[in-house]
């Protein structure tokens, strides 16, 4: 019994590391580079409709078609991306991360250039792909910065990112739209998001975990 008092003792951080923990540069670069991406997504998410109806003047019956398909196009790249992340790519997810969300921003520029409607809607379907293809890997940086006994604070605190960054987007983008009467200011600021996301996710020092140690951690936390 002492044995175990004393182990759970050890784990619950002192009031000094817990200040350190705030004071982390890793912890808020990856809570900003979660709230672009949040800025981002949550801005494809609701004003993608908008656009293919009121600036590309699709019809409602491709409409129902080119709407649905980034998101399918989205869980390939959930499932591609998480697997690419664990088996060829695990030693470099930053990059992982950084090149989904560059490769988002410029397909948001391409379909904002398309000669067409249906264009268009295919090249936000491909941007759909890598906006969810950097989702599953950014999840395993934890296990990389922070110790076993703040993840849980960790993940709380970057998932509010994108939770901000989801309550602005609509907000600022409609405002913008309405103002300016163009969704290029939209566009801008979505990739200025992923952009930022990008660099701020490259800046993040991890140390060097193998797999099987982070499924050892894992396995501890469960």
């Amino acid at each position: 019994r002492e044995s175990l008092r004393i182990n759970a003792d050890a784990t619950i951080p002192s009031n000094e590391n817990k200040l350190s923990f705030w004071k982390s540069t890793n912890i808020w670069l990856t809570f900003i580079a979660f709230f672009g991406y949040g800025f981002a997504y949550y801005g494809f998410q609701n004003w993608l409709p908008s656009f293919l109806v009121t600036y590309r003047h699709l019809d409602l019956k491709n409409l129902t078609i080119f709407a649905t398909l980034p998101y399918a196009f989205g869980f390939l790249g959930i499932l591609i991306g998480g697997w690419l992340g664990d088996k060829l790519f695990y030693k470099y997810r930053r990059q992982h991360i950084a090149i989904a969300y560059t490769l988002s921003a410029i397909g948001i520029i391409l379909a904002s250039m398309a000669p067409s409607a249906i264009v268009a809607a295919w090249e936000l379907s491909i941007t759909g792909f890598f906006l969810f293809a950097g989702f599953g890997p950014f999840w395993t940086i934890p296990m990389n910065i922070v110790p076993p006994n703040t993840v849980g604070t960790y993940l709380g605190f970057v998932n509010m990112g994108p939770q901000i960054g989801g309550f602005l987007s609509p907000l600022l983008i409609g405002f913008l739209i309405d103002k300016m009467h163009s969704f290029t200011p939209a566009f801008v600021l979505m990739i200025g998001g992923l952009l930022l996301g990008a660099v701020c996710i490259l800046l993040v020092k991890l140390h060097d975990v193998e797999p099987e140690l982070l499924n050892a951690t894992i396995s501890h936390n469960s």
